[in-house]
């Protein structure tokens, strides 16, 4: 249930535009749960949308260590592209 209750709470923030505060509660839920793709998703698109794309690359590509999901990997490519940041 508190899962929940952070996730939409997040979500909220997120859906409203406060990028920088979902991001803090996203990161609130990786504390709780390492092992959690969707909140190192959604930490990885918080940080994209406030232009940090360095940290955006890194919860990309720890979403996608923790489940091979091709949204999850899209995203991560894209990045990469539009960073040049290719290994």
């Amino acid at each position: 249930m508190i899962l929940l209750i952070i996730f939409t709470f997040a979500d909220a923030l997120f859906a409203s535009g406060d990028y920088f505060r979902a991001a803090s509660e996203y990161r609130r839920e990786i504390f709780r749960e390492p092992q959690n793709p969707y909140a190192a998703m959604k930490l990885g698109d918080s940080y994209y949308k406030l232009g940090d794309y360095n940290y955006a690359l890194f919860w990309y590509g720890k979403a996608y260590f923790l489940k091979e999901d091709k949204d999850i990997e899209d995203r991560y490519i894209y990045l990469l592209a539009k960073t040049m940041k290719f290994e």
